[in-house]
């Protein structure tokens, strides 16, 4: 039955109601009429009445009994149950029903309350299934306002700084950060720029114990309508992370203490062979034997050099080439005990630095090459000019030595003598994986191209 039912048979009872009154008032009437025309007594007269005025009422009062019955089954019990819906909605229940079979239109309301809730549910997550999300996280979470005003906490928040369930709320969270405000000045410019700032590193103070390196994460509370004021701040704890990078920072010291102390100990070593070298030569009777001795020296004092600058050097892998070969002419030039104002050496390095497999065949080509010009290019007491240019181009370099000296003739090779040195010269250039190029204009040119890396086997293919 419909509401619309429920109110004609209210009408009707209503109605009921009035022809009974109407029907007790005419039967009192005709009983005291019917009373006087018989002459009964007023005593039996009012006895009557009363007793058809009872029967009225109990009848009335039934009637009245039976349709607040049926209301309250029909019509009140229903509205609670829908009321109790709404008010479910109110407190995020979102998994409550009505329980409520009717074809009327209580129950058409009631399906539509489940509809929406369940619509609602679908789009939208309790606050108890969000409070579980937030309290299942291994990051820290904190929930602040424009103010930097704690508002709530996540539980491994609360664990790892050692607070109670309630005791960071309404706690500024900059008292929790070991090294300086939410923002700094240029976070805050790039915070309100961009509306979140990602992994920074910050340090978390707890209630007891050792400050916590923390990866501090930022973002402003979006709404589907505008941003909010409020601030979420992640922070996941790093400290096996910055323990783990001392642990490597202190391998990697103990390497470079023991690569030092290795090329420190090579260049001792190569040092003590070009010294014995020295000595067995001064045994040596023979001019040539003894000059053997002394391009030999040379050469191993080049490759001590190598050693001495990464000994020195803050990058144990790669040379200053530049310095390297500055200080390897002003040994050849001692060695060979030549004066600066009779043959002039002009050195030009524009590249930086050289690794360690390369810088050693440069060196030794740059000793030989240089030996040489000091040896042969300027006879008879001549003066002139040495020239080094070494220069990088992308992944390739560009070595040059050159001199204007005698040179050599046109129908002699450079390299068709039996010169130890320069059938060294060429072998150091293919270990470089380089090409050789001699110019006899104005004296010797030599112009050594390699790359600076070692080609792969792909791009040797």
């Amino acid at each position: 039955m419909t509401l619309r039912r429920t109110f004609y048979v209210g009408l009707g009872v209503v109605a009921l109601a009035v022809v009974f009154v109407g029907f007790t008032a005419y039967a009192t009437h005709q009983q005291v009429q019917a009373a006087l025309a018989t002459g009964l007594d007023v005593e039996t007269l009012f006895r009557r009445a009363n007793i058809i005025i009872m029967v009225g009422a109990a009848l009335g009062l039934g009637v009245v009994i039976g349709f607040g019955v049926y209301v309250q089954r029909a019509v009140l019990q229903p509205l609670h149950a829908l009321i109790d819906g709404v008010e479910s909605l109110d407190t995020a229940r979102l998994d409550q029903r009505i329980d409520l079979d009717r074809s009327d239109e209580l129950g058409l309301l009631a399906r539509a309350i489940d509809r929406m809730t369940t619509s609602i549910s679908r789009r939208t997550v309790s606050r108890t299934y969000l409070n579980n999300i937030l309290d299942s996280m291994a990051e820290m979470l904190f929930v602040v306002d424009g103010d930097g005003i704690i508002r709530r906490t996540n539980r491994a928040a609360r664990d790892q700084l050692g607070y109670g369930a309630d005791d960071l709320r309404d706690t500024p969270i900059d008292r929790l950060l070991a090294d300086g405000p939410l923002f700094t000045a240029d976070e805050r410019a790039t915070f309100q720029r961009q509306g979140f700032i990602d992994h920074a590193e910050r340090t978390l103070c707890p209630q007891n114990g050792p400050d916590v390196p923390v990866l501090f994460s930022r973002a402003q509370v979006t709404r589907s309508d505008r941003a909010s004021d409020d601030i979420v701040c992640v922070a996941q704890d790093i400290t096996d992370r910055k323990q783990a990078e001392e642990r490597l920072k202190a391998s990697l010291r103990e390497k470079e203490v023991l690569l030092r102390e290795i090329h420190h100990r090579v260049k001792n070593n190569l040092q003590i062979i070009s010294s014995l070298l020295h000595l067995q030569s001064k045994q040596i009777e023979h001019a040539a034997a003894r000059t053997l001795f002394a391009e030999s020296q040379s050469r191993i004092r080049s490759m001590a050099l190598i050693h001495e600058r990464l000994y020195q050097s803050d990058d144990l892998a790669q040379v200053d080439f530049a310095a390297y070969l500055d200080g390897l002419t002003e040994h050849l030039f001692r060695s060979y005990n030549v004066r600066r104002d009779t043959i002039a050496c002009e050195l030009q390095a524009d590249g930086g630095s050289l690794s360690v497999d390369r810088a050693i065949p440069c060196g030794l080509i740059v000793n030989e090459l240089v030996a040489n010009a000091l040896k042969h290019a300027f006879p008879d007491g001549r003066s002139g000019t040495i020239r080094v240019r070494y220069a990088e181009e992308d992944d390739t370099a560009h070595l040059i030595v050159a001199d204007d000296g005698v040179g050599t003739p046109e129908d002699v090779e450079a390299d068709a003598s039996d010169s130890l040195g320069l059938r060294l010269v060429r072998g150091l250039v293919q270990q470089l994986d380089g090409s050789l190029a001699i110019a006899r204009d104005s004296g010797l040119r030599f112009t050594i191209t390699f790359p600076l890396t070692h080609p792969t086997p792909s791009d040797a293919a």
